[in-house]
């Protein structure tokens, strides 16, 4: 019995002989890619063995909790109401909110200066908000 499980049968004189192929495991994980970056990284390498040979991060503005991704489109937008200006996220909890007076009702911002300022006559009192409420007036 081979190993790592692997054989090819060989037909000799209608005889099988099954011959046994002790890199089958080796040859599979490499072809196979099974070694695929992890979480908030990315590789256009086919045969990556190594998750220091991950060059690519999720650009700012986006994250990935799914690891073997081949290309910075892979990786998700940062949710309405939040930014990062940081690479390599593997949550959109760790995308930061919106602070309090703007919100985004964009996906994928990099800068919390894309969030934007309420408009006049509208506010926002908490943080990671994709709108405005309007201000009630007050009468005296």
């Amino acid at each position: 019995m081979c190993v790592c499980g692997c054989y090819i049968i060989v037909v000799i004189n209608t005889i099988n002989f099954y011959l046994c192929l002790q890199f089958c495991l080796i040859l599979f994980l490499l072809s196979s890619n099974s070694f695929g970056c992890s979480e908030g990284k990315w590789s256009a390498q086919a045969d990556i063995i190594s998750d220091a040979q991950c060059l690519g991060r999720c650009s700012p503005g986006k994250w990935s909790s799914t690891s073997g991704l081949s290309s910075d489109n892979d990786c998700e937008p940062c949710s309405e109401g939040k930014w990062s200006s940081s690479q390599g996220l593997t949550t959109d909890n760790a995308c930061q909110l919106c602070p309090k007076g703007r919100y985004s009702i964009t996906t994928g911002l990099a800068a919390s200066n894309q969030c934007l300022v309420c408009p006049k006559g509208y506010s926002q009192a908490q943080a990671g908000k994709e709108f405005c409420m309007p201000v009630s007036i007050k009468y005296i």
